[in-house]
């Protein structure tokens, strides 16, 4: 992640190491992208995570061994994509410019979740008489648990976290 100081926004540089199509070299570029918590870039990381857990199911499937043709095709597109994160800017300030006065200000938070997984995204909303900005705050994501949980008790959890974001946040 980069700071650019003309624009007063964080951008992104992505120099990915050439790991291997295992396991261990999956999880280890997953772990080496930094995911700050107020850029909420955790719905991208997400399919990553996803696909790793599936990988980790199959029992006859060692952590050195190469993983198969379609999980491997998978990973490669997203790999490809992650590129594209170069082109995003995110502004530092919370505060929209023209905003001197802010008359009004709340935390607003979205939580949902699915079988793939449960995320929360909060965001802020400032008011300044009849114009308002709204900017992303801070985002979590989590993928669901390989037990078998119903829609309901996975949206439990997911509000769960988002009460957790909002006591950060």
């Amino acid at each position: 992640m980069l700071w650019d100081l003309k624009e007063d926004s964080f951008k992104f540089s992505i120099e990915l190491k050439d790991n291997p199509f295992t396991r261990r070299g999956l999880l280890s570029t997953i772990s080496s992208l930094y995911d700050p918590p107020w850029v909420a870039l955790s719905p991208i990381i997400l399919p990553a995570k996803k696909l790793l857990q599936e990988l980790c199911q199959v029992e006859s499937l060692d952590w050195d061994e190469r993983i198969p043709d379609e999980p491997a095709e998978r990973w490669q597109h997203w790999i490809q994509g992650l590129h594209l994160l170069e082109q995003l800017s995110i502004p530092r300030c919370f505060k929209s410019s023209g905003f001197c006065n802010v008359t009004g200000s709340s935390l607003v938070l979205f939580s949902d979740a699915s079988t793939v997984g449960y995320g929360v995204c909060s965001i802020s909303c400032s008011s300044r008489w009849k114009l308002s900005s709204v900017k992303s705050c801070h985002g979590k994501s989590r993928v669901s648990p390989k037990k078998v949980v119903t829609i309901p008790r996975l949206e439990l959890t997911a509000a769960t976290v988002s009460v957790k974001v909002a006591h950060t946040s």
